[in-house]
Parts: C-alpha cells; structure tokens; sequence
C-alpha cells in the first residue's frame, strides 16, 4: 500500500476534517485515516472519487469496496424489512468503515 498519506496530510487541503490544533478525539483520528487510506489506494488504482458518476464507471460494481481497508476494517449493514401478510424479506446492505456501538452501564 503504497499510496498511504502521510499522518500531516490527514489535516492538509485534500479535504479531511482532521486538522492539527482543533481537539479531536481517537475515534475521529481513526475514521478520518482510514479514508485517508481507502482514498489513497483508489487514487493509485486509476479511481476519481472526486468525478461526477465515478461509480457508474466502476469496470465491477463495488470495485471500490474490495480495497485493503474494506477488506479490514468494513463490513456491511443489514436493514431488512418483512411483510406480515406473505412473510417476503427485503433486505439492503450498506457498506461501512468503522462501526459505532453504545455501550450502556450494566444494571446491578
């Protein structure tokens, strides 16, 4: 994975939110170089995530999820819907980078 920025570039004019001397928390820190990092390895794939329709021009649907990082850290969300009368499941997945969990205290 040659493509990978640098950890200063994550705060630079490429678009990230990341910027050094704004506080930010560990997890931002995360998310912002995991894209940073899918972002680089699409770029030296020949991908343009910034061209209008860039996905249409994909050669394999969902090209651009099969990268290192997906292949890592992604995975997919489930959302399904069931109709009560003939029991038909629709379901729709939607890619993800990082996922976000609430942990609540344990009742004692």
């Amino acid at each position: 994975v040659s493509a990978l920025p640098t950890i200063g570039t994550c705060g630079s004019r490429n678009g990230y939110k990341f910027r050094p001397g704004r506080q930010e928390d560990a997890h931002e820190f995360l998310v912002h170089l995991l894209d940073a990092m899918n972002d680089g390895e699409l770029r030296a794939a020949g991908i343009n995530q910034h061209m209008s329709g860039w996905r249409d021009r994909l050669p394999v649907s969902r090209l651009d999820e099969t990268t290192f990082i997906h292949r890592i850290f992604g995975g997919y969300f489930r959302s399904q819907v069931r109709c009560r009368k003939c029991n038909y499941c629709s379901n729709t997945y939607d890619p993800f980078l990082d996922l976000s969990l609430e942990v609540s205290k344990k009742s004692s």
